[in-house]
């Protein structure tokens, strides 16, 4: 068996594997300029909450300063009518009798009541156009408000897509990674966790075993049932493999009938064993089946190809003992 050979099946759909990063790359990128656009809307909504806050300074710095015109204009009404009271009053105490002078000083009491009068009717202009310039800081203010809540609410959507599009992505992207018909890992994406698990057991110095699988008789189930039925064994034997190891065992299609099983922590030995028992029960079950098995554990200095080539030979080996 010639493990450097590639498979038929990974030729094929080389295709369809890159359609399918392309994909993924695509709604990644589209995550990242939503992500993006998310960020400036609330900056925009931030800016316009800042620029509401220091209106609505404004305006009440605006109402305050109108209080106190229209209290000085009250001050300056009350004044005027003192004045024009005390006038009357001078002009009843007199008489007829009226000098120059006093005439004098009668005309003047009334002219500074008058202008505290125009005074007054200033002050309430001013209040009055201090007002409206609050009520127009305060719509405005609203205005920003409620634009600055639009920001968010559209930012919220932007985040929701492009939660979206990351999700779709790492969905298009596990297709990828995974094979078709039997749901194990892909040659390529499972030699890149063989190599994970392998860096993992050389920094914890722990044991770690790969075994080289091949589907007993496919050839013969292909020519006499058809390649439906040899669909079926695989599917089959790939069933048993994933449900039966761990979780965190990678199981790989290394083309054809052959899989790769990756189990850190196990040494040669209870790997074969694991194996073993997974054999016996595929022979026991309703579609039966088996597999023909060899094993290699890590070394010092071993590359993915180097262990699982030393796993083929063992395979090798054990089909010609069989023999």
């Amino acid at each position: 068996m010639n493990s450097s050979t590639p498979p038929k099946d990974d030729v094929s759909t080389f295709d369809d594997d890159a359609r399918r990063d392309e994909s993924g790359r695509q709604r990644d990128q589209a995550a990242e300029r939503r992500d993006s656009a998310s960020d400036q809307r609330d900056l925009a909504s931030e800016r316009r909450d800042s620029a509401a806050v220091q209106r609505d300074l404004v305006s009440a710095q605006r109402d305050r300063l109108a209080d106190r015109r229209d209290r000085a204009g009250d001050q300056r009404d009350l004044a005027a009518e003192e004045r024009d009271r005390a006038a009357e009053q001078f002009e009843d105490s007199v008489g007829d009798e009226i000098s120059t002078t006093t005439l004098r000083k009668l005309h003047h009491v009334r002219a500074v009541a008058a202008t505290d009068r125009s005074g007054s009717a200033d002050d309430r202009r001013h209040s009055a156009g201090e007002r409206t310039s609050t009520a127009e800081d305060r719509s405005v203010a609203s205005t920003d408000r409620s634009a600055g809540d639009s920001e968010r609410r559209d930012a919220a959507a932007d985040r929701t897509a492009a939660l979206s599009d990351r999700d779709s992505s790492a969905a298009y992207r596990e297709e990828a990674n995974l094979d078709e018909l039997t749901g194990a890992y892909r040659r390529g994406p499972g030699f890149l966790e063989l190599e994970r698990e392998m860096a993992r057991a050389f920094r914890a110095l722990e044991a770690l075993s790969v075994a080289f699988v091949d589907v007993d008789h496919l050839k013969q189930v292909n020519d006499t049932l058809g390649h439906a039925a040899g669909d079926r064994l695989l599917q089959h034997v790939a069933s048993a493999l994933k449900s039966r190891l761990r979780s965190y065992d990678p199981v790989v299609r290394y083309g054809g009938d052959e899989f790769i099983c990756v189990m850190p922590g196990l040494t040669a030995e209870a790997a074969t064993e694991r194996l073993a028992t997974i054999n016996s029960v595929l022979r026991t079950m309703s579609q039966s089946g088996s597999m023909s098995l060899g094993v290699a554990e890590l070394q010092p200095g071993d590359s993915a190809h180097a262990i699982v080539g030393r796993a083929d030979e063992s395979l090798y080996r054990a089909r010609g003992a069989k023999r």
